[in-house]
């Protein structure tokens, strides 16, 4: 590697040093020609330089590892905001819109609008994130479930079913195919067909799914 190569892989060091939970493998392109100057071709060694500004150029990128004619970096999860509630796989934040009723479609706006595309409405996968809501929500929330192909199916890039056992008494009915909420008065979740009208709600709880 060439003394600019390695001053180049010294200044990312810090960056690189960090633990991840995944690998993605990069190959030089012309674009990356075009990006870092280097030549498509390169000496032997070379793509210790090149996988060093590739973990750059991706900002989960925490370390990498060259091997032959091509680099391995391992990434991390963009962290959730640290005024957010993290609990497993996912992290929790509740507002306060200002408005006393909503449609589903206005909830998951909201959150998109206030806290970037990643922001969802709310699901829980696991008995401490179900936990969350039984001790932080006495009204209702609109959740990320909803009544798609003959079903209610949680949206946000989970497949657990653990929500599944947390319906009340005789829902959903069978006239419910819309929407999901949970009613903190009785700790368990309820549906409504598709035109409800607004739900008369005063939080709005958003999700950052990291799984």
């Amino acid at each position: 590697m060439d003394g600019a190569g390695g001053r180049l892989l010294l200044l990312l060091l810090p960056l690189l040093l960090a633990a991840g939970v995944s690998a993605r493998l990069f190959r030089q392109t012309a674009g990356d020609q075009a990006f870092t100057g280097v030549p498509l071709q390169v000496e032997a060694g070379g793509w210790t330089t090149l996988c060093a500004i590739h973990c750059a150029r991706n900002p989960g990128c925490a370390a990498m590892q060259p091997s032959g004619d091509s680099s391995t970096t391992t990434t991390t999860t963009p962290p959730c905001p640290s005024d957010w509630t993290v609990i497993g796989t996912a992290c929790y934040f509740i507002a306060s819109p200002g408005n006393s009723e909503s449609l589903w479609q206005d909830d998951s706006d909201y959150c998109a609008a206030q806290f970037g595309t990643r922001a969802t409405l709310p699901a829980f996968e696991t008995s401490s994130q179900y936990s969350f809501f039984v001790n932080k929500i006495s009204g209702r929330v609109w959740m990320n479930i909803r009544y798609v192909n003959g079903q209610f199916s949680m949206f946000g890039g989970s497949s657990s079913t653990y929500w599944q056992n947390k319906w009340d008494m005789y829902e959903p009915g069978s006239a419910d195919n819309g929407f999901v909420f949970f009613y903190g008065a009785y700790d368990t979740l309820w549906a409504v067909p598709i035109d409800p009208g607004p739900m008369p709600r005063t939080q709005v709880v958003c999700m950052i799914y990291m799984g």
